[in-house]
C-alpha cells in the first residue's frame, strides 16, 4: 500500500498551500487527486515525489518511509510524469527514455538498459517511432512517451500530473485506458491529478478532492465524486448519470 500522512506545505507562513493531507491506495489501483484550481494537486505531487520539502508528513511504501530517502533513493520506488514534455527538447525518443535508467547506471546504459527500454516501448505502444525526435511528437505521443520514461525506472509508484491536460478527447482516453492496463498488469500504485471529474469517475479506482488546502473528501471515487460534494466544493450542479458520467445542470 501507498500512503500520504498528513503532509503540510507551505511557501511563507502566510498561507498554507496544504494543511494535514492524507489518503492512501494499493497495488492495482488508479487514485485520482482533484479539486479547484489552486487547492495545491500539483504541490502536493511535488513534495510526495521530494521535488518540494514538506514542513511535515510522510510517503509510506508498505510501511517504508520514503521522506527520509534522497531524491534518486525516492526514485528507485516512484516514477513521476510531469505536464509537458518541453517542446523544444531535440532528443530520439530511445534516448528519453534510456535517461530514465540513470539512477541505476554507473557509467552508461548496459544491454539489460536497451532490452528494458525497447520492452518497455512496446508495452506502451511507441515502439515505432524510437528513432523520432521528440520535438517532432504530437501531444499524445509525448505524453505516451513521458510514461514510458517513467516505467523504466521500474516504480511501484507511479505519479502523474494532469496526464490529459493538453490531449483532444480521444487521445485522453487512449492514455487513461493505457494507464488503466499498465496499472493492473504491473500492479502499480497510480495517483494522478486530473480536472476532469467524468474521466476520473471512469477510471479511477479511488479518489482525493481537495478544497482550500484540506481534503475535503476521500475514498472509492464513486463515493467522492457525487452532484452534493462537486457542489459544496465546485459550486456548480451536475448529474452522476450510471455512477460513470457527469452531466452540467443548468
Amino acid at each position: 500500500m501507498f500512503e500520504v500522512k498528513n503532509m503540510t506545505f507551505s511557501y511563507d507562513r502566510k498561507r498554507q498551500i496544504l494543511e494535514n493531507v492524507s489518503f492512501s491506495v494499493d497495488e492495482g489501483e488508479i487514485l485520482s487527486i482533484i479539486g479547484p484550481n489552486g487547492t495545491g494537486k500539483t504541490t502536493l505531487l511535488n513534495c510526495v515525489v521530494g521535488g518540494l520539502k514538506a514542513s511535515s508528513g510522510e510517503v509510506l511504501l508498505n510501511g517504508k518511509n520514503l521522506s527520509k530517502l534522497s531524491c534518486k533513493e525516492r526514485s528507485y520506488e516512484i516514477g513521476y510524469v510531469p505536464q509537458l514534455i518541453k517542446h523544444d527538447l531535440n532528443i530520439k525518443v530511445i534516448d528519453y527514455l534510456l535517461l530514465g535508467r540513470t539512477p541505476y547506471m554507473r557509467f552508461t546504459y548496459s544491454k539489460e538498459d536497451m532490452e528494458l527500454v525497447e520492452r518497455v516501448m512496446k508495452e506502451v505502444g511507441i515502439a515505432e517511432y524510437s528513432m523520432r525526435s521528440i520535438w517532432h511528437l504530437s501531444g499524445g505521443e509525448r505524453q505516451k512517451v513521458s510514461v514510458a520514461r517513467a516505467l523504466v525506472q521500474e516504480p511501484k509508484v507511479l505519479l502523474l500530473d494532469e496526464p490529459t491536460s493538453a490531449l483532444d478527447i480521444r487521445n485522453q482516453i487512449d492514455l487513461l485506458k493505457l494507464l488503466q492496463g499498465i496499472c493492473q498488469t504491473r500492479k502499480l500504485s497510480v495517483v494522478m491529478t486530473i480536472h476532469d471529474l467524468g474521466l476520473s469517475l471512469m477510471f479511477s479506482d479511488r479518489a482525493v478532492m481537495l478544497r482550500d488546502s484540506h481534503v475535503a473528501y476521500e475514498g472509492r471515487a464513486d463515493e467522492v465524486i457525487r452532484p452534493e460534494s462537486i457542489r459544496e466544493v465546485y459550486g456548480v450542479n451536475v448529474d452522476v448519470v450510471d455512477k460513470k458520467y457527469i452531466h452540467l445542470i443548468g
